[in-house]
């Protein structure tokens, strides 16, 4: 079976396919498959996850919530409010 980890809570569940709605954070999610599927971590039947890939999707997380973050920032610091 394999194991998915969700993008936005980082949680895991394992499934064949995985749901529309995040279990644990409850939010409509993409996934990332953290299964490992190399010798070095016990193969796709031992249900381990990859520690490589799972990093490495937390990396990828961290790197998108802070080019969102500096975009938010710059977009909110060029709105001009006009009042009447």
């Amino acid at each position: 079976m394999t194991i998915w980890k969700c993008n936005k809570c980082g949680s895991t569940i394992e499934a064949s396919i995985y749901p529309d709605t995040c279990p644990s954070c409850k939010e409509k999610c993409e996934y990332v498959d953290v299964t490992c599927y190399l010798p070095e971590c016990g193969g796709p039947t031992s249900g381990n996850i990859n520690p490589q890939v799972f990093k490495e999707s937390s990396k990828a997380d961290e790197r998108f919530q802070n080019d969102v973050s500096i975009y938010l920032h710059i977009f909110s610091s060029n709105i001009c409010i006009k009042t009447a």
